[in-house]
């Protein structure tokens, strides 16, 4: 209900208005009513309504004198000025005081409905106008860490030309004063996770991605997370100019391999860890991603190991060092590569696939360079468009693209291997879907992860995107293959799961941690979706614990 302060020295006038109108079928409350500019200013203060009727000659204050002294303290209403007086100079300081409207007595019903009718079209209009302006506030407070992390992934990848015009966000301006390690982490398709479904695939990367993200935390708070789009994920770690790059190295080495420790303890997941060499200029950051890639990018490192570029380059053939003479790494290439096929733009896929192996033409082949690279690739398409990983996983099982592998000896056949790919899975398929759903559901899959302890539901997302509740989770189940609600409980559970492996938690502490207030409630859907009781897995830990110590 809008309110309404009626000020006239009339008390008929007043009183014929009070009753006259039935002011709550216009959605107007009659919250107070005065006899002269004095009592009106004060009622006004008190009462802050949303429009006032106010006449002009009344005694103490006059009805224009009222208004310019409420103006002046900053209390805005719809002022309407009522005036049995036909003074132009009235009317011309009515106007600048940008009263809602000017009526000369007498007034009729009709005509007092016709401005009331027209002063609350603005009011609505007004306040539809700050909704607006507040949702896209939100909104775009609600984006910033999404920019943010669109800003580092284009720049650890290299993909922005030419990247030294890009500035840096006001959240980063200490980098001017630091050098950059870029260390690549590559989640290991071991047998655990060669098969399994791309939902699946989400989950073991939220998980291994949340260790690193809880490490970084405690061990190396001045750091950026990235995911890029296949297996592996990126982390830039900052330190002062000044710091004694062994004693910094050092540290590197211990983080990673606490990161080896923490996954094969927690998740009975392997990485292999890659670092770049230091750069003092963090244009220069996506070069030393593309070294750490290149440490990841050959047999030579070892399972759950933590290599330097550095001293990885002293013991590589000749022809490995072919890949940092080139103008596009392959960082950037998956990225390009991802972004051109989640858009279905794919002429612009193929081009960026012959440009990039047009540099190889003439260069040595490190076949296990190449390999790595081929499977890299294919964890780029399926990634790329996760809508597609049922007909991937039936079509082509990791195990036959690994065989494909074996057979591939030239930069050419890669080539023609991911554009017979390309052509094979992506084709065939419908180019006119929406970017949009697209966006939204990676928002969906994004905010799920960062948000799961959280009491959310489909309606919180949907009021937040602008797209209806029911369409929504429409569009994410299509790419997906889940509902939304399962897809969170999923997540909560593998949150749970990793939580009660660590062993630092009760299990009602646990539940509450990833958004349940019933621990009997939470241990039921836990079992469900792990087979298992939240006790039992803290049991079967316990025990592992105790052989470990044995041996």
């Amino acid at each position: 209900m809008w309110k309404l302060v009626v000020v006239d020295d009339d008390y008929h006038i007043l009183q014929g208005f009070k009753k006259a109108i039935a002011w709550d079928t216009l959605g107007i409350e009659w919250v107070g009513e005065a006899e002269n500019g004095q009592d009106g200013y004060e009622l006004i203060v008190r009462e802050k309504p949303d429009i006032v009727l106010t006449d002009i000659y009344m005694p103490q204050l006059n009805g224009l004198e009222m208004i310019e002294r409420l103006r002046s303290e900053g209390i805005e209403a719809k002022y309407i000025v009522l005036s049995g007086y036909s003074d132009f100079e009235y009317a011309r300081k009515a106007l600048r005081l940008n009263v809602a409207d000017y009526l000369s007595k007498p007034v009729t019903l009709d005509d007092l409905k016709q401005v009331l009718n027209k002063v609350l079209d603005t009011l609505h209009e007004e306040i539809e106008n700050r909704q607006e302006f507040v949702s896209l506030t939100d909104k775009i407070s609600m984006y910033e860490p999404f920019v943010q992390k669109q800003w580092l992934r284009t720049l650890i990848s290299g993909a922005t030309d030419p990247i030294i015009h890009m500035q840096l966000p006001e959240a980063f301006l200490s980098w001017d004063q630091q050098r950059h390690f870029v260390m690549a982490v590559e989640l290991l398709r071991t047998p655990r996770i060669r098969n399994a479904s791309m939902q699946d695939w989400y989950l073991f990367r939220f998980a291994v991605g949340n260790v690193i993200k809880e490490l970084l935390a405690q061990h190396w708070p001045d750091s950026q997370f990235i995911e890029i789009q296949s297996s592996h994920m990126m982390i830039v770690l900052h330190r002062e100019s000044e710091a004694q790059e062994l004693a910094v190295i050092e540290q590197i080495t211990n983080l990673g391999h606490e990161m080896v420790r923490c996954m094969e303890t927690y998740l009975q997941l392997q990485v292999r860890v890659g670092v770049g060499s230091p750069r003092s200029a963090w244009r220069e950051i996506s070069d030393s991603a593309e070294e750490a890639f290149q440490v990841l990018s050959t047999e030579q490192v070892h399972s759950a190991s933590v290599q330097f570029y550095s001293q990885f380059k002293g013991t590589q053939s000749e022809g490995t060092d072919v890949l940092y003479q080139l103008e596009t790494g392959p960082v950037k290439f998956f990225q390009i590569l991802a972004d051109s096929l989640r858009y279905m733009q794919m002429d612009q896929a193929r081009q960026i696939a012959l440009d990039f192996f047009g540099q190889f033409e003439n260069r040595p082949v490190d076949y296990s360079y190449m390999r790595n690279l081929g499977l890299q690739l294919w964890a780029v398409l399926g990634y790329a468009l996760n809508d597609l990983d049922h007909t991937i996983q039936e079509t082509y099982p990791m195990i036959d693209i690994q065989k494909e592998m074996e057979h591939i000896y030239r930069y050419d056949q890669l080539e023609k291997w991911l554009l017979d790919k390309l052509e094979q899975l992506y084709g065939n398929r419908v180019t006119n879907e929406n970017p949009r759903h697209k966006e939204a559901v990676e928002f969906m899959i994004q905010y799920i992860h960062e948000h799961y302890a959280e009491d959310i539901t489909l309606e919180t997302l949907a009021n937040k995107i602008f797209i209806s509740r029911n369409y929504l989770n429409k569009i994410f189940k299509k790419t997906t293959g889940e509902t939304f609600m399962n897809y969170l409980i999923r997540v909560r559970m593998e949150k749970a799961e990793l939580l009660l492996l660590q062993g630092k938690w009760m299990i009602y502490e646990v539940a509450e941690q990833v958004g349940y207030s019933i621990p009997s409630y939470f241990s039921t859907v836990f079992k469900k979706y792990t087979g298992k009781n939240p006790s039992d897995l803290m049991k079967e830990r316990d025990s592992k614990s105790d052989e470990l110590c044995d041996f």
